[in-house]
């Protein structure tokens, strides 16, 4: 993980009762699958998707990056290799990932005037 993911993973208050960084609140104290979404909606925010997060870090790694795009998509858990390809590139690339995900949250934690990026608000 990244250090700042690292650091403000550290900083969640713990739930001592559970296993999970983010407990769910049923039974089997995992967290239901639309947590993140209606949290979004609770805040205000339903013109944004769970989607969308992975989208923007999709369009990042290609438009701002040099990152090869294998890299970039094992990044998001897309291994595209077809049986063929699989049998002779067996790396899950984890040194570039690291390099990717460290630059990733290093913009994100930029200020957004910072950014390279223009950003669209519509």
């Amino acid at each position: 993980l990244a250090e700042e993911v690292v650091k403000l993973v550290k900083s969640i208050p713990r739930d001592e009762g559970s296993d999970f960084l983010f407990p769910g609140q049923g039974k089997t104290g995992v967290m239901h699958a639309n947590a993140v979404r209606t949290l979004l909606h609770d805040m205000g925010y339903k013109q944004i998707t769970r989607h969308g997060f992975r989208s923007s870090f999709r369009d990042w790694a290609g438009e701002c990056t040099h990152y090869p795009r294998e890299v970039c998509e094992m990044a998001l858990a897309h291994d595209e290799r077809d049986q063929t390809e699989g049998a002779y590139s067996r790396s899950d690339f984890l040194d570039k990932r690291r390099g990717l995900m460290a630059d990733w949250a290093s913009f994100i934690c930029k200020p957004l005037a910072e950014n390279r990026i223009a950003v669209n608000p519509a």
